[in-house]
C-alpha cells in the first residue's frame, strides 16, 4: 500500500499511475482552487485515468459556476452545509447525507445556501483526463 506524502499530488505527478492501493491523509493534502469556482478549496484525494475524488469546501458566498463535463459522470455527497445545484435548469437542494449524480454532458452549477461552508465529496468517472484527450 502506498501512503501519499506531503505535498500531494507529488510535484510532477498529476495523474496517479501506480497499480496498488493508495492511502491518503486528508490533513496533509494541499488545497487547490478549482477552475470556475469562487471562495472554494478543493483537496484532491486521487486522480487516475478512470476516477477523480476530492473533498471540496465552498464557503458562504462562494459558487461553482456553470460547467459541463462531456465525458465524465459527476457526483456529490454532501458532508456538511447546504447547497443548491442547478442541473440543466432544474434546482435541487442538498443537505448533509444527500447525494446527487449527474450524467456526462449535464450543465450544472452549485450555490452555497446559508452561512455554513458546504463540504462534500466530489467524484468524476472517468476522470477529466479523458476529456482532454
Amino acid at each position: 500500500m502506498s501512503y501519499v506524502s506531503k505535498p500531494y499530488p507529488p510535484p510532477g505527478l498529476e495523474w496517479w499511475i501506480k497499480k496498488e492501493p493508495v492511502l491518503v491523509k486528508i490533513s496533509e493534502v494541499k488545497a487547490v482552487v478549482p477552475p470556475k469556482h469562487t471562495n472554494t478549496s478543493s483537496f484532491p484525494l486521487i486522480r487516475t485515468e478512470n476516477l477523480e475524488v476530492f473533498i471540496t469546501e465552498i464557503r458562504p458566498g462562494g459558487v461553482a459556476e456553470k460547467d459541463v463535463h462531456p465525458v465524465s459522470e459527476h457526483a456529490f455527497l454532501v458532508l456538511s452545509g447546504r447547497g443548491k445545484w442547478i442541473v440543466e435548469g432544474k434546482e435541487y437542494i442538498l443537505e448533509p447525507g444527500m447525494f446527487i449524480w449527474l450524467p456526462p454532458g449535464a450543465e450544472h452549477e452549485t450555490i452555497v445556501l446559508g452561512d455554513e461552508t458546504l463540504r462534500m465529496v466530489v467524484l468524476f468517472a472517468p476522470s477529466r483526463l479523458k476529456e482532454k484527450k
